[in-house]
């Protein structure tokens, strides 16, 4: 975190990310975890790590990066088109 290249956070109203300070987070992550240790599905999706400007920069430098970066579009894009009635590739 202290790099610059990644933040922690929620997802919010429509799967927005929201930013959180990094203690604040952590805290919520760690009562969350305890509290909820064999039920994951009350807590496992509740707290993301977000690439930065900065972090999305440097992973695309690198040709795995950029591999990764093209799954991903591939992927989300077969979601919303699975999402919108429609048939996959």
């Amino acid at each position: 975190m202290d790099d610059d290249l990644m933040e922690a956070g929620y997802l919010v109203d429509n799967g927005r990310f929201a930013a959180a300070p990094f203690d604040h987070w952590m805290r919520d992550l760690t009562d969350a975890y305890v509290t909820h240790h064999d039920d994951t599905a009350e807590w496992v999706f509740s707290f993301w790590l977000n690439l930065t400007d900065k972090g999305r920069r440097i992973a695309l430098s690198t040709e795995e990066g950029k591999a990764v970066d093209r799954h991903e579009r591939e992927r989300i894009a077969s979601l919303r088109t699975i999402q919108d009635g429609q048939p996959g590739k």
